[in-house]
């Protein structure tokens, strides 16, 4: 597989558990919705992979953080 194929096919070239893999295709949603790039958009190893990378990884983060405290808030619905 040629390096140009490899990073065009994206996340579809990792494999996940289910959960996992269902989180991260979902922030890859969000990302692209906002117009954001994604690491393999890039060269590896060049500045704006670099950046991508670290913000891809910023948002996996803030997206886990939000999912669990929205787990762990209580109901104020009344319900």
């Amino acid at each position: 597989m040629s390096d140009d194929q490899s990073r065009s096919e994206g996340p579809s070239a990792f494999a996940f558990p289910a959960k996992t893999g269902e989180f991260y295709l979902a922030v890859l949603a969000i990302r692209r919705a906002q117009k954001k790039p994604n690491p393999w958009d890039f060269e590896p190893g060049t500045p704006e992979w670099q950046a991508a990378v670290i913000a891809f990884t910023e948002d996996l983060l803030n997206h886990g953080y939000l999912a669990q405290q929205a787990r762990k808030s209580p109901d104020v619905s009344g319900r």
